[in-house]
């Protein structure tokens, strides 16, 4: 009987049992990281390297607590070794498509982010993946808008311009005109704006996506006469839209009619439980000149629902940690055990010689036995990773909540002292380590004004210094210019809540605002805070809001040396009002020293 030679592709079962100290030490850096002890962490599984370095999930916890202390390139080659070891884990590639993020290194971000929803589509990694890129690629997207509407907005400027110089030679025909017909040369130009302006508005209504978008940006350059135009109109907008950025558009446009209707809407969007803090802030700035006592007492009720909530979220907080430490431990070391197993099962080898049938039958029933349990044990550790990345996250959401202003601070600093941004940007990440939060994020390119000041003098893009989702930053945000418009409004009525208020949501970062707020209250304890702000240089290219900002600032300080007269004070403003770099500085400081003297003189 002729031999049969068959090479087969066989299970071979090794199982590369882990020791138990290695186990331990895997464990204990879990632990530590969730304590926010890096450096520790980082030396107990170190320690667990040396004993077995091909275990994949000891270079992933040395990655997440590298990134925790700012160390990018070492959390990135620890990332790059998980996934040499074990390239089917959609962890390791999210968490190194979150550096790259934080890096500016965006198409690098992507690809690891396509790695991730190739290997798990529809679990939850994979849909944060998935919101990740596509929130990267609409930020890029964002940016190259900006950069289109900025040049569309310097050819109107442009185009105006020659208009205007056009109008200038045919003065003495359109004087001819206007006798001849009996309209005047206003009711003309008055005409021809309202046309153009309802274009706009057609554009947005029926254009096309980048159309809209486009016409939107343009509507709040328009003079208030024109918008009252095309009032309805933006109102329906304004309730109804569906696009973000041209609701916020809108918004603005609305804001400056200034018509008891606008404010009617403003009013229905802050008092709406259901609309979006983003919106809010968006309304705030549009009504930040508005000084009418409705308004106060709206948004002065805004803030205190806002103390409200938070604090019932608080005591929810309290009551869910200690279990949801407890079910993440737990789960913790069912997916180390689970990763042992299915790691001893994953072993293949290729075989060659003469088999009897029998043996051929044995062995190919043992290679489907060992597939099956493999495949049943990697299913089992995907819903482990899915149930952990939402005990996290709700752990993190809770821990953030609880953090007093204190420690926000403390947390901020020691990032700064890291080398890193005093904010984060999570986008959907599972927190790292498997149990904690991320660690601050590098600056995102639309936030890259985070020093410069918005419409209300809180500062451009300020809700990114908070970690959080976006919408916890966005409430953050919207306290912060509560508080600041209550200021700028005067409503000395509302200094007890602003305080209260502050005490919760305030950074560090911010206090310069919130002393300029107190001080516009009565309140001038904080003056030497303020004269130190004067005294800082500009940073380049000056900011149209930090100038705004100074403003403000040399506003109450006319106001405190009509209470407590100072020689050296009145000095400083007699000099800015004569050698302050603009010319808003210098008249704001003319119009303080006039107000002083005439304080005097009474």
């Amino acid at each position: 009987m002729r031999k049969i030679f068959v090479s087969l592709m066989l299970s071979v079962i090794c199982f590369s049992f882990l020791s138990a100290d290695e186990i331990g030490l895997i464990n204990d850096g879990m632990i530590l990281l969730n304590q926010k002890k890096f450096l520790e962490s980082i030396q107990v599984l170190e320690k667990a390297r040396d004993i077995n370095p091909s275990d994949p999930y000891v270079y992933y916890y040395l990655g997440e607590a590298n990134y925790a202390i700012g160390k990018k390139k070492e959390a990135i080659d620890n990332y790059q070794k998980a996934i040499a070891i074990d390239s089917n884990n959609p962890d390791f590639y999210y968490s190194i498509a979150i550096v790259y993020e934080s890096q500016g290194n965006y198409q690098e971000a992507i690809n690891s982010l396509n790695k991730v929803i190739e290997i798990t589509y529809s679990s939850s990694v994979g849909k944060s993946a998935q919101k990740l890129k596509e929130s990267i690629l609409a930020q890029q997207e964002s940016r190259e808008m900006l950069q289109r509407w900025a040049r569309m907005t310097e050819e109107e400027i442009r185009r105006q311009q020659e208009q205007q110089r056009t109008e200038r030679t045919m003065d003495s025909r359109d004087a001819f005109s206007s006798e001849l017909t009996g309209v005047s040369r206003e009711r003309i130009d008055m005409r021809e704006k309202r046309d153009a302006i309802g274009q706009i508005i057609r554009r947005i209504q029926f254009g096309t996506e980048t159309n809209r978008q486009q016409s939107s940006a343009l509507l709040p350059l328009y003079e208030q006469a024109e918008l009252l135009t095309v009032l309805g109109d933006m109102i329906d907008i304004a309730s109804n839209e569906k696009d973000l950025q041209i609701r916020k558009n809108v918004i603005l446009a609305l804001g400056r009619t200034e018509t008891s209707e606008s404010i009617i809407t403003a009013i229905k969007i802050i008092q709406d439980d259901k609309e979006t803090y983003d919106i809010k802030n968006t309304v705030l700035d549009s009504i930040a000149k508005n000084r009418s006592e409705e308004i106060k007492g709206v948004l002065r009720d805004a803030l205190t629902n806002l103390l409200k909530g938070r604090e019932e979220r608080k005591v929810e907080a309290r009551s869910k940690i200690s279990k949801l430490n407890e079910d993440i431990n737990a789960l913790q070391t069912k997916r180390t055990e689970l990763y042992r197993e299915e790691r001893g099962e994953q072993g293949y080898g290729s075989r060659g010689g003469a088999f009897s049938a029998q043996e051929r039958e044995r062995m190919e029933a043992e290679a489907q036995r060992v597939e099956e349990s493999r495949r049943q044990k990697t299913e089992e550790l995907m819903k482990v990773n899915d149930q952990l990345i939402s005990l996290q996250e709700e752990k993190s959401k809770y821990e953030r909540l609880l953090m007093s202003k204190e420690e926000r601070e403390r947390s901020m600093g020691a990032s700064a002292r890291q080398g890193m941004p005093p904010y984060a940007q999570e986008q959907g990440r599972p927190p790292f380590a498997q149990g904690q939060s991320i660690p601050p994020a590098a600056q995102r390119p639309d936030m890259q004004h985070a020093s410069s000041y918005g419409m209300d003098g809180m500062p451009v893009g300020y809700m990114s210094r908070y970690e959080g989702s976006n919408e916890e930053k966005s409430e953050n945000t919207f306290a912060l210019k509560l508080i600041s418009t209550l200021g700028s409004m005067r409503d000395k009525q509302s200094l007890p809540l602003i305080a209260t208020a502050w005490n919760e949501y305030g950074v560090e970062s911010e206090k310069t605002l919130y002393s300029l707020t107190l001080a516009r209250l009565g309140d001038f304890k904080d003056i030497q805070t303020l004269l130190n702000r004067l005294w800082q240089n500009y940073q380049q290219p000056v900011q149209k809001e930090e100038i705004e900002l100074r403003v403000g600032i040399i506003e109450v300080l006319g106001e405190y040396l009509a209470q407590k007269p100072d020689p050296k004070l009145q000095g400083l403003l007699e000099f800015m009002s004569e050698e302050g770099e603009f010319p808003e500085i210098r008249k704001a400081a003319a119009n303080a020293l006039s107000s002083f003297t005439r304080t005097l003189s009474r």
